[in-house]
């Protein structure tokens, strides 16, 4: 083995501490420590002792420390002149640590830590240190064993002392200080405290982490639902992978346990499963596996017990099993720390925290999941019938039927079981009405079809061959919709034929003879996309309908003839919709008045919703808004929607008023509330959670937005087209930017670019590919920019955007700078030039020509900014080599050339490009004093000081005058002022 020197195993010990904490750093802080004893030198092994403490504290095995810093402290004793200014202060903080670890290790005895509480007392009265940090030791020592008066003394104490550079940082202070208050049910004084650390005020390497995880509780509790779903969304991603802080993970899936979200738990404790297995740290495990037994006992009680979850390795786990595991394993360790404390104040805080109950049936998170409730859809109330009796139970099913209510087809299986109930059969027409009541709330499969088929036997039975005919075409209407197609067209034509036969021999209702034509109506638009020429189908269509109103117009006009005529506008207006929507929109009116009339209030409640969707197709999100308020903000009419409508209808509301620029706030509790009604009803409601993570990033939540669209994104299948989840890894890469994760971003804009690859439309590749580029060169990863801008380059040239082309080169020059130094990037800022001169002249005249030569402008800039690249500074003839003073005034010079061609090239294109123009001069005038060229320093200054002055004071660039002045002073006294170089824009 190559024993290596001091200083090399120094450097190592400084480049570790820069580095991320985890279990491969606590391995190297290990060998580190062993090579430093190696040598001997009692200076290097307290540095690298010192680097082994921060490992284990920054781990899951915060215990270890004791031995690293026990020796350290027993050095101290013998020999503190080996210890540098550094390594005092670090003895003295990492006491702290300590003392916290040992109180976290069941079998350091409860004497000891008393016994490391008095030395570091005496240790700071020796420092001359403040015993602010003490106290706080001995406060949460006291907290932990449940002693309150003593805690609340060493906390009074501990506010009282003064802060020194001893004390925990802010943060830390005011994490504890709010547990503290919420563990004692102070939910708002808990929060206030917390509020430096919630609004960003104060941080540090692990807050906000857990303040955003101990904050979740008692934000449900003060009845804040949107702030605590806001910090379980932005917290979990802080914590998700820090081995460190299973604690707050575990805070986060009692959260998730309390508010209805065991999906979200059990989808955080599959991602977690390494937390199993920190053993190092049994306040750890404890609280990950209290808070584990507490959402297994939620699942199970939902009727999940035997759902296989993922547990510990090694055998697979159902739910039950899990949280017996769990629960025992909590309690095992609980018990060894109440064995050591003489209590049971450990196992009592584990127990209340297991068996502790929801505060929220729901707390809607936007995420996607499958529900573990029974699907439910909200109904509205109705008067109930007496429960023993069959015929005012058969009226009120007729009542509601009639009614188009939507809590019909369960009035008719309550019929059916009064009937039942009472020992009675019903007739055969009974039974047909409520075999087809019954269907009419059932999905279209092949079952409910033969629901309807028996109900048109039951009618004939009972001799209503209307009702038959009626009952059977609805039973083909539902074989359609379940993807039948073999002779559907001619047994309804047939049907049809059939009902107005026996309308004319007076066998069949006016009600009967126009629903079964119009239920034709209906398979012909539900099959229109099978034509071979659907606008002609659709035209057909149009016109048998429009007889099918008139001849209906004609019977007698009682609620169910004027209810089907209202449903036959309605399904023109669907006809109409993709062709001509502003008929569309007419029929639709046409249609919720008729069902209104008719006293269809939920049909025309539907009606609203079409008429809201039709609004926002058409780009009028204002008359979008109005006709979904008007169902929407009615309580009494938005539970008349059947489930579909009901979901979709505050998705229409939230995009309403996304498009208007409206509340991004209350857009988002909107599509909140549609993905919760799809949840309910085993749906996903990918397109709300795609606009709740738009109203979040318009809110500047870009921690909330990235966790939803992250989420989103498996969801979206084929069924959302190819523009969606492309459409979604743009925001994300966008909320990964504001989020200072540029590598990320560069991950979701290189997708999104891969998923554009074979799109005819090659623009929205290149500007995706252009983006990828531009997030990775923002990563560092300059080398990898530089291909990207080279792809993206390309994709321009197909397009035939020169200023877009100009732009890639431009960006790959900087980052080909970055890379691999500024001679290499000239050649191609070289070519972005010849590029960027060629298509000006080839543009002829107009706004094309203008842009181009902006542009241009543009290159030149940054032609000057990126020559200044190779230089170290100003020229300076006395302090420079004679090599680097040459090369300095050689950049200063060419640098003083292009900003002269960028300024000739702004002032040709007039007054719209003054304020570039002005730039150029600004930078021009920095070159001249850096050369000591002071007379055309001066007077360039003048002039731009009187062009300034020529402008309105609204387009003068700020503080330009003010830099004039600077210039001509400097040229006055014949110094020259440093060079002000902006850096490049990277487009």
């Amino acid at each position: 083995m190559t024993v290596r020197s001091r200083e090399e195993i120094r450097t190592d010990i400084l480049r570790l501490g820069r580095e991320a904490y985890g279990p491969a750093h606590t391995a190297r802080a290990e060998a580190l420590a062993a090579e430093a004893e190696a040598t001997g030198d009692r200076s290097l092994l307290i540095k690298a002792l010192d680097r082994l403490v921060s490992a284990y504290s920054f781990s899951s095995e915060g215990p270890k420390m004791l031995v690293p810093f026990s020796r350290m402290l027993r050095m101290w004793d013998e020999r503190p002149d080996d210890f540098d200014s550094g390594d005092v202060h670090d003895l003295h903080w990492k006491f702290k640590w300590v003392n916290g670890d040992a109180i976290r290790h069941p079998d350091v005895p409860l004497a000891s830590i008393e016994g490391l509480l008095a030395d570091m007392r005496r240790r700071y009265r020796l420092a001359g240190h403040s015993e602010r940090p003490v106290h706080s030791q001995e406060f949460e020592l006291a907290w932990y064993l449940g002693d309150t008066e003593r805690a609340e003394r060493a906390r009074s104490a501990m506010l009282l002392a003064d802060r020194d550079r001893m004390a925990d940082c802010r943060a830390c202070e005011v994490r504890d200080l709010g547990k503290w208050e919420a563990e004692r049910h102070r939910d708002e004084a808990a929060v206030d405290v917390w509020a430096p650390v919630l609004d960003g005020t104060s941080s540090c390497l692990h807050e906000p982490h857990y303040v955003l995880s101990y904050s979740l509780l008692p934000l449900v509790r003060l009845g804040r639902a949107d702030r605590a779903r806001g910090n379980h969304l932005r917290g979990y991603r802080l914590v998700r992978s820090v081995e460190a802080l299973t604690e707050a993970v575990a805070s986060h899936l009692e959260f998730c346990a309390l508010t209805g979200n065991e999906p979200r738990g059990l989808e955080i404790l599959a991602e977690q499963s390494q937390r199993w297995e920190q053993h190092g740290d049994l306040v750890m495990l404890m609280e990950w596996a209290a808070c584990v037994a507490l959402l297994m006992r939620r699942v199970a009680e939902l009727g999940h017990g035997e759902r296989p979850v993922p547990g510990p390795k090694g055998r697979e786990w159902t739910c039950e099993a899990l949280l017996e595991h769990a629960r025992s394993e909590a309690l095992a360790v609980a018990d060894r720390f109440d064995r050591r404390n003489g209590s049971t104040v450990v196992s009592e805080r584990v127990r209340a925290r297991m068996d502790a109950e929801p505060l929220l049936e729901e707390l809607p998170l936007g995420l996607g999941g499958p529900a573990l409730r029974a699907p439910r859809v909200p109904v509205p109330p109705v008067p109930a019938a007496p429960a023993a009796d069959p015929a005012a139970q058969l009226a009120e099913a007729r009542r509601l039927s009639g009614a188009g209510h939507p809590a019909a087809p369960q009035a008719w299986r309550r019929a059916e079981r009064a009937f039942a109930s009472a020992g009675a059969e019903p007739s055969p027409g009974e039974r047909a009405e409520i075999a087809e009541g019954a269907a009419v709330g059932l999905p279209p499969e092949p079952g409910t079809a033969e629901l309807l088929e028996e109900a048109a036997g039951l009618y004939e039975q009972a001799g209503d061959p209307g009702g038959a005919v009626s009952a059977r075409a609805r039973a083909v209407l539902v074989r359609a919709a379940a993807g039948e197609r073999d002779g559907v067209r001619a047994r309804m034509d047939g049907l049809c034929a059939e009902a107005e036969r026996l309308h004319a021999a007076g066998a069949a209702t006016d009600e009967q003879a126009v629903a079964v034509p119009l239920f034709r109506g209906r398979l012909r638009l539900a099959l229109l996309g099978e034509e071979q020429d659907p606008a002609q189908a659709a035209a057909d269509l149009d016109a048998d309908l429009e007889r099918l109103a008139e001849a209906a117009g004609g019977l007698p006009a009682g609620p169910a003839v004027r209810a089907r005529i209202a449903d036959i506008a309605e399904l023109r207006g669907r006809l109409a919709a993709p062709f001509d929507p502003e008929a569309a929109l007419l029929l639709f009116t046409d249609a919720a008045e008729g069902h209104r009339e008719a006293g269809r209030e939920a049909r025309a409640a539907a009606d609203a919703v079409l008429i809201a969707r039709l609004h926002l197709e058409r780009g009028e999100p204002q008359a979008a808004e109005a006709a979904a308020r008007a169902v929407h903000g009615d309580p009494e009419r938005v539970v008349l929607l059947g489930p579909e409508d009901r979901a979709e209808l505050p998705y229409l509301l939230g995009r309403a008023l996304m498009e208007q620029g409206g509340s991004a706030e209350e857009a988002g509790a909107l599509f909140l509330e549609c993905m919760s009604l799809h949840v309910r009803a085993g749906g996903t409601g990918a397109s709300a959670q795609m606009e709740l993570g738009r109203s979040l990033m318009a809110r500047e939540r870009f921690a909330d937005a990235a966790t939803t669209l992250e989420d989103v994104l498996p969801n979206l299948g084929p069924e959302y087209g190819e523009a969606a989840p492309v459409q979604v890894r743009v925001w994300l890469a966008h909320c990964h930017r504001r989020l200072g994760e540029p590598k990320a971003a560069a991950e979701q804009f290189a997708l999104a670019a891969d998923a554009t690859g074979d799109w005819p439309d090659r623009r929205q590749h290149a500007e995706l590919a252009h983006e990828a580029a531009g997030a990775l060169n923002a990563a560092g990863l300059h080398a990898e920019a530089v291909r990207a801008y080279r792809r993206a380059m390309e994709v321009w040239r197909e397009v035939g955007d020169a200023a877009m082309v100009v732009r890639a080169l431009r960006a790959c020059a900087w980052a080909l700078s970055a890379a691999e130094g500024p001679e290499a990037a000239e050649q191609v800022m070289d070519e972005a030039l010849r590029v960027n001169e060629a298509a000006a002249a080839e543009a002829g005249e107009g706004e094309a020509r203008d842009a181009l030569r902006a542009e241009l402008g543009q290159t030149h800039m940054q032609r000057a900014r990126l020559s200044l690249e190779r230089t170290d500074g100003l020229p300076d003839a006395d302090v420079d080599s004679p090599e680097q003073y040459a090369v300095n005034v050689a950049a200063s010079e060419e640098a003083l050339g292009r900003c002269g061609a960028a300024a000739e090239v702004f002032a040709a294109l007039g007054p719209a490009a003054e304020r570039d123009r002005l730039g150029a001069e600004h930078m021009a005038a920095r070159m001249e004093l850096a050369l000591h060229r002071f007379a055309d320093a001066a007077g360039r200054a003048g002039r731009m000081r009187a062009a300034v002055r020529a402008l309105p004071a609204e387009e003068a660039p700020p503080g330009l005058l003010e830099e004039c002045d600077a210039i001509a002073e400097a040229a006055r006294t014949g110094s020259p002022a440093p060079a002000r170089v902006d850096g490049a824009d990277g487009a």
